[in-house]
């Protein structure tokens, strides 16, 4: 499968790939229009949910997969794929060899690592699951990721006056009521919660033009839904020195966020999963975001585990084919006894 180039947004034979797959197993899959499959076998009962995603990030085309010290990686030029790869295939194999007469939903999303897109517009009609799992975390197996943040992104629109740089006077210059503007928020860890960055700035023309308008962009995390909303109402309380300078903070909610607690009743069955096959639970929280947190916001409670890739997003990218055996025999064992 890591030979299939499969870059965010190029994913279709990928999902070909796996629509195949699932479909030779004797699967019920459909391929919606964007490449997300959803798939279900004849099982009864309340349905147990599984997710991975079909996207890489770059460089991720012509991928030479190696095998050395019995480890998997690349030939040192592009990602691996573990990412999400691994997983995956430990779902397909785990289906493939395991008798089970519990119902199991499927769902292969595209577009992950570009802004959730495809679990974002994913046909939730289709899936009945309220409970389930996906493996898009490039920790130890045994990781369980109990807490990710709330996601924002922000445009923040700076207008002044644009003037010929020698007459700075009739000019109102708009990188200055930005660098203004950047000294009156905190960037970086606001609390232990809560984090903002600014990533992007453009504006202006040329050297000898007062520079008329500014775009800042940039995002705010946070475990907590007050503190998140505390930092977008102080963006937007933001005043300038002057009263001609237009300010425009635009906010878009990117990725809702959720918590499980140690004591949780599926947090707890998983660990008792990962005891009877040798495996140490590990509580973490993660500042990252996935499909995981666009699933809980649905209504599926899914909780995201470690995966065992480890230096995901780098051509150092690499699996031990142990651990791509244990994450499977994991994922055997939650189908038999979640």
């Amino acid at each position: 499968m890591v030979k299939i180039d499969s870059v965010t947004g190029e994913e279709r034979e990928m999902s070909d790939f796996a629509l195949s797959y699932l479909l030779k197993m004797g699967l019920s899959a459909e391929k919606d229009s964007l490449g997300n499959i959803i798939a279900k076998n004849n099982g009864k009962g309340d349905p147990l949910f599984f997710s991975a995603h079909l996207d890489t990030v770059s460089p991720g085309k012509g991928i030479i997969p190696v095998i050395e010290k019995n480890t998997i990686k690349s030939k040192g030029n592009t990602i691996l794929g573990g990412d999400n790869k691994a997983p995956l295939s430990a779902i397909l194999e785990a289906l493939f060899s395991t008798k089970t007469k519990r119902k199991i939903e499927i769902a292969f999303t595209v577009s992950e690592e570009s802004e959730n897109i495809g679990a974002l517009k994913l046909d939730y009609s289709k899936i009945e699951s309220k409970k389930g799992f996906c493996f898009d975390c490039g920790e130890k197996i045994g990781t369980i990721i109990l807490k990710s943040p709330f996601y924002d992104s922000f445009i923040i629109d700076i207008k002044g006056k644009s003037s010929h740089a020698a007459f700075p006077e009739k000019g109102i210059n708009a990188i200055k009521y930005s660098s203004d503007f950047i000294k009156k928020i905190k960037i970086g860890k606001i609390n232990n919660s809560t984090v903002l960055n600014i990533g992007k700035i453009k504006g202006g023309s040329s050297v000898n033009t007062v520079p008329e308008k500014i775009l800042m962009e940039g995002e705010i995390r946070s475990f907590s839904k007050k503190n998140i909303e505390n930092t977008e109402k102080q963006l937007n309380a933001i005043s300038l020195d002057n009263k001609k300078i237009k300010k425009n903070v635009k906010i878009k909610r990117e990725n809702a966020g959720y918590i499980f607690k140690k004591n949780n009743r599926d947090v707890q069955s998983i660990c008792k999963i990962m005891s009877k096959i040798k495996i140490d639970p590990l509580y973490k929280s993660s500042w990252a975001c996935s499909d995981a947190n666009i699933f809980n916001e649905k209504g599926i409670k899914v909780l995201n585990l470690g995966d065992g890739v480890e230096n995901i997003h780098t051509t150092s990218e690499k699996i031990k084919i142990k651990n791509l055996i244990l994450l499977t025999k994991l994922i055997k064992k939650i189908i038999k006894d979640f």
